[in-house]
């Protein structure tokens, strides 16, 4: 039996994949699910890198996309609440990637609609999972979104 586990561990890790959850993985599966629940069209579109950070989470946030190809999620998240949280992500980074100059965010009323499109599709995500949706009263209030 424990020769079955070695093999079978030393098999994964070939692939690439770790015993425990891995990040890309998830990551990829994150991403394909964003494309599938947004409006964008994924093809071509390389699926960004996931970190994990102790700042993020300092920051009072789940996690933060600054554009570039690295979304960035609190060190602290249970895996459904990460999964949850990596969608929402992924749909700001999907939102950049329609225009090469990104979502403009200039007014307050243009980050309403790209947030409602982000919370709407890992909402989504989180009531297939069972888990709380994310909050989005605090982000309403100051930016003075209508639910």
């Amino acid at each position: 039996m424990n020769v079955l586990l070695g093999l079978l561990l030393a098999a994964l890790l070939a692939i690439g994949v770790s015993a425990s959850a891995s990040p890309q993985l998830s990551a990829r599966e994150a991403f394909r699910e964003a494309c599938s629940l947004s409006r964008y069209d994924c093809s071509g579109i390389k699926a960004p890198m996931v970190r994990e950070s102790v700042y993020v989470r300092y920051s009072g946030n789940y996690g933060v996309y600054f554009g570039g190809r690295t979304v960035w999620i609190a060190d602290s998240l249970t895996p459904e609440r990460r999964y949850v949280t990596m969608v929402h992500e992924m749909v700001h980074y999907l939102q950049t990637k329609v225009d090469e100059n990104g979502p403009p965010m200039q007014f307050a009323v243009e980050v309403c609609v790209y947030e409602s499109e982000a919370f709407e599709a890992s909402n989504k995500v989180a009531r297939r999972l069972g888990v709380p949706e994310m909050p989005t009263d605090q982000f309403n209030h100051h930016y003075n979104c209508s639910p």
